[in-house]
């Protein structure tokens, strides 16, 4: 039965991240006075890319197979972390979906450095030099959470000075992930404009922004299980919530980014690696404090 609703969640991220993303347009274009694209909008730009054949480039072979290499792994995180929510080996699954995703990443961010244009490759670099930052701290967050979410609960004072420093770090790092602004550090700056995505078109371009979108729904995702996890609840009632949160922390996401509109990308890096240094500082002392 559980295995059954792990699988039916994944089949329903192959479409719920391309209609999330449209909903996120019209929710950003409703934020900003616009009568903005249909909701399905999405879902019609892919269509039309899949239709068209790909202007094809040296690397064109390395780079179609690293993003369906990507959304493999990203399908692969979806499917572990709906299976650990349920209660299926969670001890075992919760570090394999951390790998996972930072695979994915790794994966994600290779492909821009892949294509010989110069606008891809300095795009490329910047989310190279984000991802440094951004995913050591995602990684190391999400393994201190799970390793006191396992060893007790935080019922106790001490526990919630431990774990909300956690869960402010992760949710911040899932935004970062998604590549939303200020963060899309590779298409930031006019001299970049298309930056990663200035060699692709066509079928290969269709896939490359459709593992953009898979990669926010994982994001939303991790957000919504570390928030869940420290509930309470049966597994079966963890899951429902964990899947019907996804849209509403993806909007609460896109409003974020329309908010965050005018801020300076060139500081985010530096500002970032401040940040999660003083939640994880808090957390491991916190940690030391209770031993």
């Amino acid at each position: 039965m559980e295995q059954l609703l792990a699988l039916t969640a994944v089949a329903l991220a192959i479409l719920l991240p391309v209609l999330y993303d449209g909903i996120e347009r019209k929710t950003k274009a409703i934020l900003q006075s616009r009568v903005g694209p249909p909701l399905h909008q999405s879902l019609l730009d892919l269509g039309k890319l899949l239709s068209k054949e790909p202007v094809e480039f040296p690397s064109y072979p390395l780079v179609f197979y690293t993003t369906v290499l990507s959304i493999i792994l990203e399908f692969a995180v979806i499917l572990v972390l709906n299976i650990a929510v349920l209660g299926i080996n969670t001890s075992l699954l919760m570090p394999v979906a951390i790998a996972l995703v930072t695979v994915a990443q790794t994966a994600n961010i290779s492909m821009p450095l892949l294509v010989s244009n110069p606008y891809s490759q300095i795009g490329g670099m910047r989310e190279v030099m984000l991802a440094l930052v951004n995913e050591f701290s995602l990684v190391a967050g999400l393994a201190l959470f799970y390793y006191y979410t396992v060893s007790q609960h935080p019922s106790s004072i001490m526990g919630w000075v431990i774990t909300m420093p956690l869960i402010i770090l992760v949710t911040t790092a899932t935004y970062v992930l998604s590549g939303r602004v200020p963060f899309d550090i590779a298409e930031a700056e006019v001299e970049l404009a298309s930056g990663v995505l200035i060699e692709l078109s066509g079928r290969v371009l269709a896939l490359y922004l459709y593992s953009i979108y898979l990669k926010r729904y994982v994001s939303s995702m991790l957000a919504a299980v570390v928030v869940f996890t420290l509930m309470p609840l049966n597994p079966l009632t963890r899951f429902i919530l964990v899947n019907v949160s996804i849209p509403f922390i993806w909007i609460l996401y896109s409003i974020t980014s329309v908010m965050l509109g005018r801020s300076r990308i060139d500081l985010a890096p530096g500002t970032l690696f401040k940040v999660y240094i003083v939640l994880l500082t808090i957390s491991i002392t916190g940690l030391l404090v209770i031993k």
